[in-house]
C-alpha cells in the first residue's frame, strides 16, 4: 500500500504539470455535472444533495470509468501501476479532490462579504463611550446598596479604583472625552478613570470585531455568546487585572460590566441591524386611523 500511495503522489504531480487527455476529459462531465444541478428544479433535494447524488452516477459509470483508467495507464506509461486496482485508486482520489474544489469556489461565488461594523472611533464615539462607561459604575454600585452583605462591600471596595474625583487627574487625551459627560453631570454622574475607560473602549473594539452585519440570526446576537468573546480578549483582560486583579470577587465584577455593556449597546446595534436591511425606511409608517 505504500507504494501504491507513493504511485499516487508521482501521479498527481505529472497531471499538474501537463494537459493531459485526462483533464480534456474530466472538464466537460464536471461542468455539464454542475450545469444540470443548477438547472434541475423537479426534485425535491437540495443542491448538495443533488450534485452528490449526480456525482455518484458518475464514479459507478463502468464505461466512462474505464475509459479514465485507459486514458491514465497509457499517458503514464513510464508507471508500473500493479493491476488495475492502482489505477482505478487513483481516479477515485481524483476525483473526489475535483468535486471537493470545485464545490469549494463555487461556495465562495455566493458567499456575501461580511459587513463588519466600523471599528475606527471618532471622537463623539468616545465621548459617548466614556458616558457610558461612568453609567456602567453607577448601575453596579447601587446594586451592590441594595443588600448588605460582606460580598457587596468587597465588591464597592474593588471599584475605587474605577473612578476619579474630577476630570483633572484624568489622562490628557481622556480629558477631552469627559467635557460631555461633566456637562451633563448635575452630581449624579461617575468620572470613569482612565483605565475603566480602555476596558469599556476595548470592549467595544472587539463588539465591533465580531458582529458581522451581514449574518445577523439569534446566535450571533446571543448575549452570553458575545460575552465569551470580550472576556477573552487580551486588552480587555490586561486593563482588567490593572483595575482589579487581586479582588476574590474580579471574575463576577468583570462579566457583570460586561453584561451590562452589552444591554446598553444592544438598543444602537439593534438599530444599525434595522438599518441593513433592504426594507428599512427612516420615515415612520402613517397610521391607519386619522385624528
Amino acid at each position: 500500500m505504500g507504494k501504491v500511495f507513493w504511485q499516487l503522489l508521482y501521479i498527481t504531480q505529472q497531471v499538474n504539470r501537463q494537459n493531459t487527455q485526462l483533464s480534456e476529459e474530466l472538464a466537460p462531465v464536471f461542468a455539464n455535472l454542475f450545469e444540470k444541478v443548477e438547472s434541475d428544479c423537479n426534485t425535491d433535494l437540495n443542491t448538495s444533495e443533488k450534485l452528490f447524488s449526480s456525482f455518484y452516477k458518475i464514479t459507478v459509470d463502468n464505461e466512462f470509468q474505464s475509459k479514465l483508467s485507459a486514458i491514465v495507464t497509457s499517458e503514464f506509461e513510464n508507471i508500473d501501476f500493479e493491476g488495475e486496482l492502482s489505477a482505478k485508486l487513483f481516479l477515485s482520489v481524483l476525483q473526489d479532490a475535483l468535486l471537493k474544489s470545485l464545490v469549494k469556489n463555487r461556495a465562495q461565488l455566493y458567499q456575501k462579504n461580511a459587513t463588519k461594523l466600523d471599528t475606527t472611533m471618532t471622537n463623539s464615539d468616545q465621548s459617548v463611550l466614556y458616558y457610558i462607561s461612568g453609567y456602567i459604575i453607577s448601575k453596579l454600585q447601587k446594586k451592590t446598596y441594595q443588600h448588605k452583605n460582606l460580598k457587596n462591600q468587597k465588591i464597592r471596595e474593588a471599584m475605587t479604583n474605577f473612578v476619579v474625583k474630577q476630570s483633572t487627574m484624568l489622562q490628557e487625551h481622556v480629558k477631552k472625552f469627559a467635557e460631555w459627560t461633566e456637562k451633563l453631570n448635575r452630581g449624579g454622574l461617575k468620572i470613569p478613570s482612565d483605565n475603566f475607560y480602555y476596558f469599556i473602549r476595548h470592549c467595544e473594539i472587539v463588539l465591533r470585531q465580531s458582529i458581522d452585519l451581514g449574518n445577523v440570526n439569534s446566535q450571533t446576537l446571543m448575549i452570553t455568546n458575545l460575552k465569551e468573546v470580550i472576556v477573552s480578549a487580551h486588552m480587555v483582560n490586561y486593563y482588567w487585572e490593572i483595575l482589579c486583579d487581586n479582588n476574590e470577587f474580579s471574575s463576577y465584577i468583570m462579566e457583570s460590566c460586561v453584561s451590562l455593556f452589552l444591554t446598553i449597546r444592544g438598543h444602537s446595534l439593534a438599530r444599525a441591524v434595522q438599518l441593513q436591511m433592504p426594507n428599512s425606511t427612516s420615515q415612520h409608517e402613517k397610521p391607519l386611523r386619522k385624528f
